[in-house]
């Protein structure tokens, strides 16, 4: 089996679903292969929450994070890694341990050329927690990870095209409580139902107006409701409590504040006891088209494949956002493809040819980057 398959297999079979979060595993794999080449900081944020930083240059860092979502249901192939022809299946696959594997195979290539010093411009990083926002990752190390560059290796392959994203949408999570009045379920007109007054929010909240002008490449912004729903107790109790989250995209030009006192007026409309707050927000961020670090990717791809990769946006955020605030110069640009690799669904999977294709461009960009 080639070695690049075959440790995407191990970091997939190392569970590091988030929630509960347990990066340990990937972690001590990733130690294996390369603590022997660069110097090491390993960070922990909690009971197996765990950061690696390798190497200490501050030219140029590299960021991959080692946590999953949840596997969920609905698989036909092996979630915790199966290899079918040319596809490696499996939670994480896409979405980004094939991209870890990637670097890491890149690295220890440049290695046994006996080229190591050619590593001391990088930092390479393996973060906790993306997935759930990263508290206990990369935005509790920005400090350690200080450098002029960044990559962030998700995703940012669209349709088999290798592209690069220069800016990310931002993130807004809201909670929605709604309190009512509990009474037997056989006199409900004794009670006041916060689960129905809840539901009845979020259908009113789906004609609500965001505020925005069209960005260059960014995606419109977006408003998921009712992400998560809770509420009630016992099928013959009407419930006085339900809770329900929000997950809002937003981009540079958007008015967040006005979306805000917008969602607090629907909420007065109602009558109803409810209310709303932030449980988590990253703003969007954005670098120059004329970037260095965009200078680097794309000239490490014309170099392998021949094209120069084209500027796109991604519907996600991810841990860009907090490097590009903290001030480092930070692309996105790995393998995951998620119109083509249905990361965070069931059959997660990846191509060994695209993962060998990203192996083969980080070493391009660890061979040819310049201050």
């Amino acid at each position: 089996m080639d070695d690049l398959a075959a440790l995407t297999l191990e970091l997939i079979r190392e569970r590091s679903e988030n929630p509960p979060g347990n990066e340990s595993g990937v972690a001590d794999v990733i130690k294996s292969r390369l603590r022997d080449y660069l110097d090491l900081k390993e960070i922990r944020r909690g009971e197996n929450r765990v950061n690696l930083i390798f190497g200490t240059g501050d030219l140029l860092v590299f960021n991959g994070h080692m946590d999953t979502v949840p596997v969920g249901r609905y698989w036909t192939h092996n979630p915790y890694g199966e290899i079918v022809g040319n596809i490696i299946y499996g939670r994480g696959s896409s979405d980004m341990k094939g991209a870890l594997a990637s670097l890491i195979v890149a690295i220890e290539e440049i290695v046994d050329r006996g080229e190591k010093d050619m590593l001391k411009k990088f930092k390479f990083a393996f973060v906790a927690d993306e997935e759930q926002g990263g508290e206990l990752g990369t935005r509790s190390i920005l400090e350690e990870l200080r450098a002029r560059y960044g990559v962030v290796m998700e995703g940012s392959v669209f349709n088999g095209r290798i592209c690069y994203r220069p800016g990310i949408r931002g993130t807004l999570w809201l909670k929605i409580i709604s309190r009512g009045k509990s009474a037997h379920g056989s006199d409900p007109e004794l009670g006041d139902n916060a689960v129905m007054n809840l539901a009845d929010l979020l259908l009113r909240l789906k004609s609500i107006r965001m505020d925005f002008r069209k960005h260059q490449y960014l995606p419109d912004p977006t408003m998921a409701l009712g992400t998560t729903f809770h509420g009630g107790e016992k099928v013959n109790v009407i419930p006085d409590h339900a809770e329900a989250t929000l997950d809002i995209r937003t981009i540079p030009s958007m008015d967040v504040d006005g979306l805000m006192e917008r969602i607090k007026k629907e909420i007065g409309l109602t009558g109803k006891d409810m209310s709303v707050e932030i449980i988590h927000q990253v703003p969007p961020a954005e670098i120059p088209l004329d970037s260095n670090v965009i200078g680097m990717v794309k000239g490490a791809v014309h170099d392998v494949t021949g094209r120069f990769p084209e500027p796109i946006g991604g519907k996600g955020s991810n841990d860009a956002n907090y490097m590009i605030a903290y001030g480092i110069e930070t692309v996105v640009f790995g393998p995951g493809d998620f119109a083509l690799d249905n990361a965070h669904g069931s059959d997660e999977h990846i191509t060994l040819e695209r993962l060998i294709t990203f192996r083969d461009i980080y070493r391009r960009m660890i061979e040819n980057a310049k201050d």
